[in-house]
């Protein structure tokens, strides 16, 4: 409940006000809380509109109250019950779509880099549609439960939780600029459903999938699963980041991409990671400099460590066809590459070496992601007792209710004994 106290608590109308009106609240049949202002028409008539929140039904009353039914109801079908003109207050965004104001939103960010930008127009253009012709002065916190409710049918809780992060920030600046009176998308609860969605390999599962990987890629699944780290961040590693007489890794930037717009072709970049928090040293073990001392010869202190067999970047989604998927179907008990189908050409040239491996016996009965051995990473440290403080470190999380969610909690130690944590999961791996 808000302010108000009680299903039908009476709020007096403004002392100078002369029209009356009252002011009641109940909760709905999904537990949201419904305002409703009521009051007469001239004729001697009663009738009453509703709002989502206490502000906006407040602030609409008072205007009532200051100049009649027919003007407010007015002004209140052309703003919307969450527009901050109800009470008089003019702005210059109030008559745009929730598209256009989030264009808006985009279009003049100080903070967000490009990535970032670009990456919040993806989400609401992929989940947000919906919603994008709604007056945002109108935009009611049902619909907004509605397209939650619909979109966690369609895509996984996480996409959701994103989306929702993304309009929420968008009516959060539209509050700021006082285009609405309060963000009805604050506080909306969404399943969590993340559980389900990772794959967690126990090492001894990990080590038999290494017995199915071409030796020569044989390092990038073991840094993967032994650093923690994303893979835009291990793949954009260069020498000056690997010291490996302190036996430390340094996390300072990531790949980021930048789609298509305005003709202008997508492309990558190396920029900042994530946030600030995944800016972060860590700690690595023995076997761990061993696998990354290969890939330090030859390579100056900007050179890349992981690439490509041609020397360029290594993108996920060729290793993922070139390697991660023939070597999932091994560990399952299948060929490598299934028969090829006439009608659809493979599109990336095969690793020699996988076609004549043999299939998992007996198979796995997993199907991990890439992204699955950061996980599996931090399943290991946890069940060495490693605190999910120091693996909110380790993972570069932004917030420890991130770490706690995924992973759970364990009792508190250190740094030091991340790289023992490691040895110890890791032993006879490497």
């Amino acid at each position: 409940m808000g302010l108000l106290s009680g299903t039908l608590a009476r709020m007096p109308s403004p002392a100078k006000a002369r029209h009356s009106s009252s002011l009641t609240s109940h909760a709905r049949r999904d537990g949201t809380e419904v305002f409703i202002v009521r009051y007469r028409h001239d004729d001697g008539s009663s009738t009453s509109r509703s709002f989502d929140t206490e502000v906006a039904a407040r602030r609409w009353q008072a205007f009532l109250g200051t100049v009649g039914p027919r003007d407010a109801e007015k002004s209140l079908d052309e703003a919307g019950t969450n527009s901050s003109e109800i009470a008089g207050i003019k702005s210059p965004q109030a008559g745009m779509t929730v598209r256009d104001f989030a264009e808006f939103h985009f279009d003049t960010q100080t903070k967000a880099n490009q990535y970032t930008v670009e990456t919040y127009r993806r989400s609401f253009r992929n989940g947000l549609e919906s919603l994008a012709h709604v007056p945002i002065g109108s935009l009611t916190k049902l619909q907004v439960i509605g397209w939650v409710k619909n979109r966690s049918e369609e895509v996984a809780s996480k996409t959701v939780r994103n989306e929702h992060s993304t309009l929420s920030g968008v009516l959060r600046r539209a509050m700021n600029e006082g285009v609405i009176a309060q963000n009805i998308a604050r506080g909306i609860p969404i399943e969590d459903g993340l559980r389900k969605e990772m794959t967690f390999l126990t090492p001894a599962e990990f080590k038999e999938l290494l017995t199915v990987v071409p030796e020569r890629w044989r390092h990038v699944p073991l840094l993967l699963a032994g650093t923690g780290l994303r893979w835009g961040e291990l793949t954009a590693l260069t020498a000056e980041n690997v010291d490996v007489k302190r036996r430390t890794l340094r996390v300072a930037k990531a790949w980021k991409y930048i789609p298509r717009k305005d003709g202008i072709p997508g492309h990558w970049y190396i920029g900042p990671p994530k946030s600030k928090r995944a800016m972060r040293e860590i700690a690595m073990t023995d076997a761990q400099v061993e696998v990354f001392a290969p890939l330090l010869k030859g390579k100056g202190r900007d050179d890349l460590l992981i690439t490509a067999i041609e020397g360029g970047p290594l993108r996920q989604s060729k290793f993922y066809a070139h390697i991660w998927a023939p070597v999932r179907n091994l560990i399952n008990g299948l060929d490598a590459y299934p028969i090829p189908d006439p009608d659809k050409p493979i599109k990336y040239r095969r690793d020699r070496g996988l076609d004549y491996t043999r299939p998992l016996n007996p198979p796995l009965g997993k199907w991990p992601r890439v992204h699955d051995l950061r996980h599996s990473h931090a399943s290991w440290m946890l069940e060495q007792g490693l605190s999910f403080h120091v693996l909110q470190y380790r993972l570069g999380h932004e917030s420890i209710a991130t770490t706690v969610d995924r992973y759970g909690h364990l009792p508190p130690t250190s740094q030091g004994e991340a790289r023992q944590a490691l040895d110890r999961a890791m032993v006879d791996l490497v």
